[in-house]
């Protein structure tokens, strides 16, 4: 699962399962006052809240597919619903175990559903194969050039200048080491002195001061 989808992933399997122990609370307090009238099978009547809970997931689903598949994802989501109210409001014309048996596999179809809209389509879980997974960094990198230094004298050591390198990566970190080997080969700045050697004697990166910006892109539709 891509790391940026896994924390909201994480929430809403703690939201669902703070769900059930509130259910596990009540059917407790149910059994003790009235065991002849409750059981254990209660605390799996918990389908409309989980689905409905769920309202969140499908809203960050929506967001993230194919206009094409909005429709079958909503429409899917309506049936889901119908179900589960359903189950809830035709609950004394079922058996107890039955309707236990049913609504537990409406929370086990929305838990699982959740991880897999995480995995593959929320956020950029998944991409498709011949799709880049790239994007384009700005990256501004200080640095001291000496020879500029030894022709401005004692009095103005360490002048910094910036060269701004445009590059694509995965990540912030490769983007950053791109940029700083093709600051270090021929396409990198040219020194004051061009005739001085671009050593690490000559040239001083402040890497610590190095910002890395992501590039907005122009979304086709």
């Amino acid at each position: 699962m891509n790391e940026a989808n896994l924390p909201l992933a994480v929430y809403y399997l703690m939201l669902f399962a703070l769900i059930v122990v509130i259910k596990i609370v009540k059917v407790f307090l149910l059994i003790k006052r009235n065991p002849n009238d409750h059981s254990w099978f209660h605390v799996s009547f918990v389908a409309l809240e989980v689905v409905n809970t769920f309202a969140g997931v499908v809203i960050l689903l929506v967001a993230s597919v194919e206009k094409g598949w909005v429709g079958a994802i909503l429409m899917g989501y309506a049936m889901l619903l119908f179900v589960s109210s359903a189950l809830d409001t035709l609950g004394p014309e079922i058996q107890e175990g039955k309707r236990a048996f049913l609504n537990s596999m409406v929370v086990i179809f929305v838990v699982c559903s959740t991880l897999m809209a995480f995995k593959f389509y929320i956020h950029g879980g998944a991409q498709d194969d011949g799709k880049s997974r790239d994007a384009s960094y700005a990256v501004a990198i200080p640095y001291i050039d000496n020879t500029l230094s030894r022709h401005l004298g004692a009095k103005r050591p360490g002048v910094v200048t910036v060269h701004n390198a445009r590059v694509t990566a995965a990540s912030r970190e490769e983007a950053l080491e791109k940029a700083v080997a093709e600051f270090d080969s021929d396409h990198g700045p040219t020194l004051f002195d061009p005739i001085a050697p671009k050593s690490d004697f000559n040239v001083n990166i402040l890497r610590s001061k190095i910002v890395v910006e992501r590039m907005l892109t122009n979304v086709q539709s």
